[in-house]
């Protein structure tokens, strides 16, 4: 375990930031399987960046992401005979080492007709004057089974299969894992900076997975009393968006 994460918890003191970046994995170490891969690595690299050369950038951030207690998947590679044609992937869940603290702060969100609370926890991080690293857990006790699942493994997909086939609820499937997932980021993360009284001018989407941000942003304009109209250029003009995968 990287010295980097046996410190202290960072105080948040800063609660005005410029960029709200909000990303489903941010890659902080090698030994923590916070990232599955080339969004991780960005993320991780963009606020380190942020942090390490502000002088340069005079830009302060704060990034909310997913905290999953048992991290990316880890995959086994064994290849078979020698031919090349054959390789045989084995997936792997297991706790990863513990990297956060809790910061006591919930926020309360209605998912699927229920209750869903997320926690809010920080890393124990290298120091930051200028960026701060917030991140959001579903896996506690408050949750009922299903609603932990959400952020236990990072795209849970195959570690939430087992789980569901042995649900008798019609909709436990994959696809209503990822509506779940979309839910907690984007809303999450818009009630979680709420919650810990951050302010912030731009908000940067790290691909698609926190789109609801933006419309929990514009449900707040409209609350205000703004129409529709003036409230999604107020969030168009707030807003940057990030795509890694362009499909073709």
């Amino acid at each position: 375990m990287t010295e980097l994460y046996r410190g202290k918890l960072p105080q948040l003191q800063d609660r005005e930031f410029d960029v709200a970046y909000i990303t489903p994995e941010i890659l902080l170490a090698p030994e923590i399987r916070s990232g599955s891969g080339g969004l991780g690595v960005v993320a991780g690299s963009f606020m380190n960046e942020l942090e390490l050369r502000y002088n340069k950038h005079r830009t302060k951030a704060v990034a909310v992401a997913f905290y999953c207690s048992h991290g990316y998947q880890t995959q086994v590679v064994r290849r078979g005979n020698g031919d090349g044609g054959y390789m045989d992937v084995t997936y792997e869940n297991d706790p990863q080492p513990e990297f956060t603290e809790d910061t006591g702060k919930r926020v309360k969100l209605i998912l699927a007709g229920r209750e869903c609370t997320v926690a809010i926890r920080q890393p124990r991080d290298r120091e930051r004057n200028h960026t701060a690293i917030i991140l959001l857990d579903t896996d506690i006790p408050e949750n009922e089974p299903d609603f932990r699942m959400i952020t236990r493994v990072l795209y849970g997909e195959r570690h939430a299969t087992a789980h569901f086939t042995e649900s008798h609820e019609p909709w436990h499937n994959i696809s209503w894992l990822r509506v779940m997932q979309a839910a907690v980021l984007g809303i999450g993360a818009y009630e979680a900076l709420k919650a810990l009284n951050i302010t912030t001018k731009l908000t940067h989407l790290n691909e698609s997975h926190a789109l609801l941000y933006l419309i929990r942003e514009l449900g707040e304009y409209m609350k205000d009393g703004k129409s529709f109209e003036d409230g999604l250029e107020l969030v168009r003009v707030r807003s940057r968006f990030t795509n890694h995968t362009i499909l073709s």
